[in-house]
């Protein structure tokens, strides 16, 4: 036996860099790029290497490799009939949960100059509820004790909001333009516990406070305009947002 070849293999065509940067989902600048910055500017320590690089100097293909697990989390999910048929069997679930649920998949969304495309969202309930689909190699120590949920009514502690700062504020950006003030989380721990749990996924139901919800989308806004991620017609729709907010 002998190898004839070996390559780095990778699943989608386009770089990690060139999805974020076209999403392909929504017009205008997309929500995702606002929340990624906002995360750097203010927690900067999370992105550092052991080389003392942030993130924006880690290797393509790394990104790469982790936004692939991600997507194939979403499209595993998502798949429905002539795909891999997960989608049918959780619907099927859903529908057992929570009779009559109705999930709209990947719709996409424009408000103030940003563009905004939730995972999902379940309109079988008042208020509604977005879905959103996350893999990570994070700890779910970093959310959860003893193998616990936090118990209902929990109120989050300050370094559970910086390691999941990024999840949430897209979130809370998805409520403001949809009228939501719930989120399900399904979330894939590829890595578990990092202390030989293995991998695990988990449901997580998660309710924001109206002022919540307007406080991020106002800081949304303002850093978009101020980093120029929203730029031109889109920075004058989000200006004139925030004036109205009493923003800026």
């Amino acid at each position: 036996m002998h190898f004839v070849h070996a390559e780095r293999y990778k699943l989608s065509a386009m770089s990690a860099s060139e999805f974020f940067a076209d999403e392909n989902r929504a017009s205008g600048a997309h929500i995702s790029n606002i929340t990624r910055s906002l995360d750097m500017e203010f927690f900067p320590g999370k992105f550092k290497s052991q080389k003392g690089q942030d993130s924006s100097g880690r290797d393509e293909e790394q990104i790469q490799d982790w936004a692939e697990i991600g997507w194939l989390w979403e499209n595993i999910l998502q798949s429905g009939p002539g795909g891999w048929g997960f989608r049918d069997r959780m619907l099927k679930r859903r529908q057992r949960d929570s009779p009559g649920a109705d999930i709209h998949l990947q719709d996409a969304y424009s408000h103030s100059g940003v563009g905004l495309t939730p995972d999902g969202l379940d309109t079988s309930d008042a208020p509604i509820w977005i879905e959103e689909y996350k893999a990570t190699r994070k700890s779910i120590r970093h959310w959860q004790r003893n193998d616990l949920p936090w118990g209902e009514g929990w109120e989050p502690e300050p370094k559970w909001v910086k390691t999941f700062f990024e999840w949430l504020s897209r979130v809370m950006g998805y409520c403001y333009v949809t009228g939501a003030t719930r989120c399900r989380f399904f979330v894939y721990w590829v890595c578990g516990d990092w202390k030989g749990s293995g991998p695990q996924t988990w449901r997580y139901d998660i309710e924001f406070e109206p002022r919540e919800i307007r406080d991020n989308w106002r800081l949304v806004l303002s850093h978009g305009i101020e980093k120029k991620i929203i730029t031109g017609d889109a920075a004058v729709s989000a200006y004139r947002s925030l004036k109205r907010m009493g923003g800026r």
